[in-house]
């Protein structure tokens, strides 16, 4: 300190104004700083009630806490028309659920693991099951999240056809379950299954039934949390959790025939016919 004071008057000076010069240069980014965050957060969201409950006339339709836009001009953008991706984001039909399904279903990422004793009718336990999980299941919820994606982009986001997927859920296991019951199942280019044996099915259910508890458990957490402050992310999280438990479905649902064995192998044969007679059914 005592060397600059016996500085030159002009030196003295030039650094004055140079510090002078920094505190109101980072004063101008400090009151910039403070006026965006008020513009942010006048534009921001709040915590409000919103009705659900899925589908119209549901009885069991509640309110819940949701985010929700409190800026009326970005208000009306969002909730006016569908939703168009912006520049440079990927669709949501891009994302990783529907090319892994897509994959399976046109047998392209998925090989069944055999983790049961073999038997002279291990073909038909394959062709069966196959067709089970990927052209009824899969099939069925594939079509389902892709028209739920749909609905909601067309919505804007409308958050009663958000949390329809509770209820979208539910009707794609009755229905993949009534096609399954209903399919012919090509083994061979004269042999069919007449139906796929409800044993396949009800052990299939039976071992699947805590990945659909933990589905829905997991649905109503990202309805009804805070946390994620968009309809955006609250689909991609949706997306995101249904790809996760096809996933372990896909490498692992042959557990559920583990302890069949004979009594399956006698089920697939109840179910053999030749085409002719399938048909004719």
């Amino acid at each position: 300190m005592k060397e600059w004071l016996l500085l030159p008057f002009a030196t003295k000076a030039l650094d004055l104004l140079l510090i002078l010069a920094a505190i109101i240069i980072a004063g101008g980014f400090l009151l910039f700083f403070i006026k965006m965050l008020r513009e942010i957060t006048k534009g921001s969201v709040k915590v409000g009630p919103v009705a659900i409950g899925g589908e119209e006339g549901d009885e069991a339709s509640q309110k819940v806490n949701v985010f929700i836009n409190t800026d009326e001009k970005h208000k009306e953008t969002e909730v006016a028309g569908s939703y168009h991706a912006p520049k440079g984001v990927l669709p949501f039909t891009q994302h990783r659920y529907f090319k892994m399904m897509e994959d399976a279903m046109h047998g392209k990422s998925l090989e069944l693991k055999s983790r049961h004793p073999k038997s002279a009718y291990s073909h038909l336990k394959n062709a069966a099951f196959t067709h089970f999980l990927l052209q009824c299941k899969a099939k069925v919820f594939y079509d389902m999240i892709e028209d739920y994606v749909d609905d909601v982009l067309e919505t804007g986001g409308d958050y009663s056809v958000l949390s329809s997927i509770k209820k979208r859920t539910e009707r794609a296991i009755k229905s993949y379950e009534e096609k399954a019951r209903s399919s012919h199942v090509q083994v061979s280019e004269t042999e069919y299954l007449i139906h796929i044996p409800e044993l396949m099915i009800t052990k299939f259910n039976d071992w699947h039934q805590p990945h659909v508890d933990l589905t829905v458990e997991r649905l109503d957490h990202i309805l009804q949390s805070q946390f994620y402050p968009s309809w955006q992310l609250k689909l991609i999280s949706i997306l995101d959790t249904f790809e996760i438990i096809f996933g372990v479905t896909f490498n692992y649902a042959e557990y559920s025939l583990m302890d069949l064995n004979g009594d399956l192998d006698a089920a697939l044969l109840s179910e053999l016919a030749e085409k002719k007679a399938c048909l004719e059914r």
